[in-house]
């Protein structure tokens, strides 16, 4: 990997320097999986909605308008897996550029991407069929059986049209799985296109993340993260940025803890429907107003390729380092895993979990602190059984498909 300026860095070695990212992917799982805890349990929390206060007072209220809620803001944390994706998938391509088959090695990276996603969903989706069949049996007087598709669906939606659409029959938070197929595939064929010897080309990438916003503001993430591969590893800041601040620690430290706090405010724009935008975010809810539908996407979308954009610049010191110690780099690992089954398990398990104890306690907040306490726990046992079984065994067969 390159530093800012372009050059090989060897203080450290290639996989030191990359598994900040991994750990950045495993604390982005669980902010998405926190905020739909929270949205199952106290929604209010998340969508700053009176109507839906599950306490009383205005505690929830308070804690919805907290600068600091960015950390549960989960569709922010999907724009950054989004823009790591794009930033990944540009830099194995402008790493391998110079290597015998290129192209071979290129294609079958790409080919390899809808069997790596796919097996993991599918096989989530075909074992909640069941559970849930049996969940809706044994605790009938909580939840309901899910009709959403038949057994035939299973099939056509896991494999096929969750990942050609926005399909969201198998689950709400499938959504994402398109994108990050075809996105990865758009950060592949852009990237393709680029040369170190075209020196506009980071402008064209500006321009295809804002024409997003009109056309689909879901790839935004993607294009931004194709732009910070080709800054970095190409070395075009040391062409804008004079080469004695590249070299100066205090002002690269500088430049990354403000890219990360204005990130962090563009990033942590509100998730609300009807809640009302705290005063702190009034000019982001001004400039949401004047853009296309989806407009607070791209607000949070900016807000990630900022403050990846701050750890880039920032290399491998202070923050980039816990994100690579043991902790994140687990919830890294597992991410994927996580992603898929917690939905299906809240669906399956909330429920019967939370009710029996509001109605043994009478106390709904402890009844929900300890309810999140074992849904992290079910959660977290499933997915690192599903990991060290369907994706290990998804890997080895993905590493069987080769381009000749």
């Amino acid at each position: 990997m390159s530093d800012v300026s372009g050059k090989k860095t060897n203080t450290t070695s290639a996989s030191e320097r990359t598994a900040w990212i991994d750990g950045l992917k495993g604390i982005a799982c669980l902010g998405v999986f926190i905020c739909h805890l929270l949205i199952s349990s106290f929604p209010a929390v998340i969508n700053g909605d009176p109507a839906v206060k599950m306490l009383s007072g205005n505690a929830e209220l308070r804690i919805s308008n907290d600068p600091l809620l960015i950390l549960v803001n989960g569709n922010f944390w999907v724009c950054i897996f989004f823009t790591v994706t794009g930033f990944l998938a540009a830099k194995a391509v402008f790493g391998a550029e110079d290597k015998p088959n290129f192209r071979e090695k290129i294609g079958t990276m790409t080919l390899k991407r809808y069997p790596r996603l796919m097996i993991p969903a599918f096989v989530a989706a075909f074992l909640h069929y069941f559970i849930n069949s049996g969940a809706a049996k044994i605790f009938a007087q909580y939840i309901e059986k899910q009709d959403r598709y038949s057994f035939y669906g299973i099939f056509s939606h896991g494999l096929v049209f969750t990942w050609i659409y926005e399909d969201i029959t198998l689950t709400g938070e499938y959504w994402t799985l398109h994108y990050l197929l075809f996105g990865f595939w758009i950060a592949i064929l852009i990237a393709f296109m680029d040369s170190r010897k075209s020196r506009f080309i980071p402008v064209l990438y500006l321009i295809l993340a804002f024409a997003s916003i009109k056309i689909n503001v879901k790839f935004m993430g993607f294009f931004f993260g194709v732009l910070l591969a080709d800054l970095t590893e190409y070395g075009r800041l040391s062409k804008i940025i004079p080469g004695k601040y590249l070299k100066d620690k205090k002002f690269l430290a500088i430049a990354k803890w403000l890219l990360i706090v204005i990130g962090g405010y563009f990033g942590g724009y509100p998730l609300r429907d009807r809640g009302l935008i705290p005063p702190l975010f009034a000019p982001l809810k001004v400039l949401c107003d004047h853009l296309p539908a989806g407009g607070d996407m791209a607000i949070r979308s900016f807000g990630a390729f900022l403050i990846m954009g701050g750890l880039l610049v920032g290399g491998y010191a202070g923050t980039n380092k816990v994100l690579a110690s043991k902790i994140p780099l687990f919830f890294g690992k597992i991410c994927y895993s996580i992603y898929l089954v917690h939905m299906f398990l809240m669906e399956d398990f909330w429920a019967p979990i939370l009710k029996p104890l509001v109605d043994k306690t009478g106390n709904y907040l402890a009844a929900a602190v300890i309810s999140q306490v074992i849904m992290i726990a079910i959660v977290l046992g499933c997915a690192i059984l599903m990991n060290t079984t369907i994706e290990r065994y998804s890997d080895r067969l993905c590493k069987k498909i080769k381009i000749q």
